[in-house]
């Protein structure tokens, strides 16, 4: 297993444990673990989503990374074109390489394929990808049996990224509360119309595609 401060140095280059600087009101930075603490249990949970407090924000960013050929681009509200002298743009970093964060695309994509945990998430006409989530809710005591949160991080379309969607279901009822259950259906409904809306087409037609950014429109944006 790595050890700890290897594991730190992934998450820090993903943008996790830190604001985007996006400056959005109340926005927080999240919490990663102390490493002078860990134990060997401690280096491990975080591979399956425990050990940590991640942001819907940071999540967007962080599988940006992987639909933007590698590069860490900073999240921002402001379009590409309409940013000061592109200072935005000239801020990201390659955190992984884009061989390595084409593999990532690839496995996603597998996960709302027929065998996959999130075939619920797939959009009529394209090709999508994304990671389901489902975690036990923190209480005074610890852990809650039976409160959930559902999540569903998603990438559209895998042949040439333009947008990572975040969907986040708190205390999904019923028995379908898990991240493939709960969270990926709505992400479906709501790539769906962005596609629609933004004239995206099939997958039969697609263009290559060009550098993502994080922005809220505009040719090649990522929007979250």
């Amino acid at each position: 297993a790595l050890g700890h401060e290897p594991i730190l140095d992934v998450f820090a280059r993903f943008g996790l444990g830190q604001s985007t600087g996006a400056e959005f009101p109340g926005e927080r930075s999240g919490r990663l673990p102390d490493h002078d603490f860990w134990s060997a249990i401690d280096r491990v949970t975080p591979a399956f989503g425990y050990g940590l407090l991640v942001t819907p924000m940071q999540l967007a960013q962080a599988y940006a990374v992987f639909a933007n050929k590698g590069k860490l681009v900073p999240f921002t509200f402001i379009a590409q074109g309409e940013a000061s002298g592109g200072s935005r743009h000239h801020a990201s970093r390659q955190v992984i390489s884009p061989a390595v964060a084409e593999q990532v695309i690839t496995v996603l994509h597998r996960v709302t394929g027929p065998e996959g945990t999130a075939r619920k998430a797939t959009v009529s006409g394209f090709g999508v990808g994304g990671k389901t989530g489902t975690v036990h809710k923190v209480g005074s005591a610890g852990y809650l049996d039976d409160r959930y949160v559902a999540l569903f991080v998603g990438v559209a379309p895998v042949s040439a990224p333009r947008y990572v969607t975040v969907v986040v279901i708190d205390e999904p009822s019923g028995d379908a509360y898990g991240g493939g259950a709960a969270a990926a259906p709505v992400y479906s409904r709501i790539t769906q119309e962005v596609l629609r809306i933004k004239n995206v087409a099939p997958k039969s037609a697609e263009p290559e595609s060009g550098e993502l950014i994080l922005a809220g429109s505009g040719e090649g944006d990522t929007s979250a």
